[in-house]
């Protein structure tokens, strides 16, 4: 599709097979992809940074993406010194905010875990608790664990302890010459421990991910940024599968498929082009927010698919007697609608002449219906 073999492959994990890279690298391709957890190399480098501190360099530093008042995102990059298997470059990438974000989701599932283990130690001290066996017992100390996605931190001790229990020898009201047979019953209790060396050492770890990449002429910085570009282009994608409902279609001729495709792709650069000018015109106007979101909430970052779902209401009729126009109601733009459009540098009157031609221009060119 390039026309030449030295374009700059970006892709997730999914890309990362030895098969494939060895496939792009003897081409003379170039490649940056997400080095998967169950490789080597990622676990060398994870004991790594438990007895060394790697010499991170800055890559990024930006205000919060979400919240204003939340911390600093951070971006840091350093190149490990063992190369991959096959010779090629590990770039680890660390972020405060997915550390911080990993640190928190670890948090929460030791907090589940103990949760589960004090139900179940409840459930224990109940007089009808069924569980009377011990492997019974671990067990469900292991599902609570499971179930939490905690097992890798926390583990659970179960304990027992044997008390006497009196019984009548024989059934009636007690009295002065009834006799008691004495029987022994296990009682189990079980609680939760936090493996702290554990999470301290995973804590060590947080935010860090891996790119592996046989690129020796990019700087660690651009490795990032080219890396960094990849999820706006999946969210294009993306789009093409959820905004404009992309699907297969009962095409066998392959000129056909490429057409249909080239439509959607124009689509697509529509989409963006959109974006682009309504979110250049907020920065241009100063203006932070605007209110594109259901029970007009505001949006931040408005896209194609919201400012659409705007005009979508827009309704344009004709009065008609016969063959005969009588009269031509044009839509009713809100304030919000000639906000859109100014930021887009679109004139109303030009909108009017897309959304529904005059007829005059009908009966040369095309009608645009609602």
């Amino acid at each position: 599709m390039a026309g030449r073999p030295d374009f700059l492959y970006v892709a997730d994990c999914k890309l990362c097979s030895r098969a494939s890279l060895a496939h792009i690298a003897k081409q003379g391709g170039r490649f940056i992809t997400v080095l998967p957890r169950n490789r080597r190399e990622d676990r060398w480098f994870r004991k790594f940074v438990q007895v060394h501190e790697p010499p991170w360099e800055d890559a990024l530093r930006r205000p919060n993406p979400r919240r204003r008042s939340g911390p600093e995102d951070v971006w840091k990059v350093v190149e490990s010194e063992l190369p991959s298997k096959e010779g090629y470059r590990i770039v680890w990438v660390w972020n405060s905010l997915m550390a911080a974000e990993d640190g928190n989701g670890r948090q929460a599932r030791i907090e589940k875990a103990w949760m589960g283990i004090e139900r179940l130690q409840t459930k224990l001290q109940g007089k009808r608790c069924r569980l009377k066996l011990r492997e019974k017992v671990e067990e469900a100390a292991a599902k609570a664990l499971k179930d939490a996605g905690a097992e890798r931190w926390v583990r659970a001790e179960v304990s027992e302890r044997v008390e006497p229990v009196f019984r009548q020898e024989k059934r009636g009201h007690p009295g002065p010459k009834t006799r008691y047979l004495r029987r022994s019953k296990t009682l189990f209790s079980v609680v939760a421990r936090v493996r702290d060396d554990i999470v301290e050492a995973d804590a060590r770890s947080d935010g860090m991910f891996p790119l592996i990449t046989n690129c020796r002429d990019l700087s660690l910085r651009r490795v990032f940024e080219a890396y960094k570009f990849q999820p706006k282009l999946e969210k294009r994608h993306e789009q093409l599968k959820s905004v404009q409902n992309l699907a297969p279609v009962w095409l066998k001729n392959v000129s056909r498929i490429e057409a249909l495709l080239f439509l959607y792709f124009v689509a697509l650069l529509v989409h963006a082009l959109l974006e682009r000018e309504v979110r250049r015109g907020m920065v241009r106007d100063k203006i932070e927010s605007l209110p594109l979101y259901p029970e007009e909430r505001e949006c931040r970052a408005p896209s194609t698919e919201r400012i659409l779902d705007l005009f979508a209401t827009l309704q344009r009729h004709r009065l008609r007697q016969g063959d005969r126009l009588v009269q031509v109601f044009e839509p009713e733009l809100g304030a919000l609608h000639e906000q859109l459009l100014a930021l887009m540098r679109i004139p109303p009157s030009a909108f009017r002449l897309l959304f529904g031609l005059p007829s005059a221009i009908n009966t040369e060119l095309l009608s645009f219906e609602n």
